[in-house]
């Protein structure tokens, strides 16, 4: 039972409502997909799109590359395995390769961000240099070879 019957909404203004509200959520969806963050992590252009992180290639800022979000690069300021084993303490990772040069590869743990464990890595006093590594591409070119 209504108290006033020209309160009663008619077919037509429930559709406009309809419509209007569908296309408020779909312009909204627009624009929330096109919204990228972008960071500086030493002097290199990171940008996230969705889940994965690209990084700007120095020569073209206009390309980006996939960065490896399993893998980071990290270079200890004393070739010991002192800093290493803080690392394996501290965050529980595990050592992929390490290099003569004091550089070693290591897995990102499962709860962080590539981002994000740079910057705690880079904040370590033990640790002197961190990279973070992409997928990249060799320069196109035209091979002088006859039998290619």
């Amino acid at each position: 039972m209504l108290l006033n019957p020209l309160l009663k909404p008619t077919k037509s203004k429930i559709m406009k409502r309809y419509l209007s509200i569908s296309i408020f959520l779909f312009c909204l969806h627009i624009v929330n997909a096109q919204i990228s963050t972008t960071f500086n992590f030493k002097n290199k252009l990171l940008k996230k799109k969705g889940e994965k992180w690209l990084i700007a290639d120095k020569t073209h800022p206009e390309k980006y590359y996939k960065v490896d979000s399993k893998v980071i690069t990290v270079k200890f300021k004393a070739l010991s395995k002192d800093g290493l084993d803080k690392l394996k303490g501290k965050f529980n990772i595990k050592l992929i390769r390490k290099a003569s040069t004091g550089y070693a590869d290591i897995e990102i743990p499962p709860n962080y961000d590539i981002l994000q464990f740079a910057e705690i890595l880079q904040g370590l006093d033990y640790i002197e240099n961190v990279d973070i590594n992409a997928f990249g591409e060799y320069g196109v070119f035209t091979p002088n070879d006859t039998y290619l």
